[in-house]
Parts: structure tokens; C-alpha cells; sequence
């Protein structure tokens, strides 16, 4: 039952299968030059939202010790631990933070003000041949009532 096929059709026949292997070898070619590219972009994605999150965390923390100081009459210490606690339960490490305390147990009407500065290690930056770290500050400052 099976019929001859013709000397004309065979060749492009061929020539089609040929096609399909070279049009598969360049995707191929194609992907391996663009995964790398594709990686490095997620995976900058991924650094930037770790780093918008550290920073979200900071003003919150810096916000929080402010309205404790302005609140109550607590001194620049406990100001101190209240803002590092925040940071620790934030899944910063409190230690990397430097934090700056004015105001605390001020008189009326006179703001409290808190400043935090913290180090962040940027993945993707030391992947480029980056060393320092990125320095976020965030200042919040209440008044006394």
C-alpha cells in the first residue's frame, strides 16, 4: 500500500526536516545567550524589593521610637531598645543599625527625633564587581504633647 514517492518530493522533504533542526539548534543558541541576562534581572528584582523592605522597616522603626518618646516619658536608652526591638521584630538585625536620639523626656511642644542609618549588602551589586554596601537613613521626628 505504500506508494513511491517521487524523487522531487523526497528532497523537500528533506530539506524541511533540516529546517526543524537547525530552527531548534537556534533557540537554543538564543536561550543560552539570553538566560544569563534573564537571571541577573530577577534576580536585581529580587535585591530591590529585600531593599525596599529594609527601608519600609526603618522609617516604621524610626516612627515608632519618635511617637515612644514623644508619648511618654521615657529616656533616650529606652528609646533605644524600644526602636532596636522593632527592628528585631522587623528580621533586621539591630546591631547593623546606628541610631541617633534627640528630644527624649523634651518639654512641650518640642519635637522628639530619631534617626536610623543601616547598612544593606547588595547581591547584585557585589555581582558586579560592587563593594560597598547601600546606606539607607530614615529620619521621623514628633512633637511633645
Amino acid at each position: 500500500m505504500l506508494q513511491h514517492i517521487p524523487q522531487q518530493n523526497s528532497a523537500m522533504i528533506d530539506v524541511i526536516s533540516c529546517r526543524r533542526r537547525c530552527a531548534r539548534g537556534q533557540g537554543i543558541v538564543e536561550m543560552s545567550l539570553l538566560a544569563p541576562a534573564l537571571v541577573l534581572i530577577l534576580i536585581g528584582m529580587i535585591d530591590f524589593a529585600r531593599i525596599l523592605m529594609v527601608q519600609h522597616a526603618i522609617t516604621h522603626a524610626a516612627r515608632e521610637g519618635a511617637l515612644y518618646a514623644s508619648w511618654s516619658d521615657a529616656s533616650e536608652s529606652e528609646v533605644h531598645l524600644r526602636v532596636r526591638s522593632y527592628l528585631e521584630t522587623a528580621g533586621l538585625r539591630a546591631s547593623q543599625a546606628r541610631v541617633t536620639v534627640s528630644g527624649a523626656r523634651a518639654r512641650t511642644s518640642e519635637p522628639a527625633v530619631v534617626t536610623i542609618q543601616y547598612s544593606v549588602d547588595s547581591f547584585t551589586l557585589k555581582m558586579m564587581g560592587g563593594e560597598r554596601p547601600i546606606r539607607l537613613n530614615s529620619t521621623s521626628s514628633m512633637l511633645r504633647e
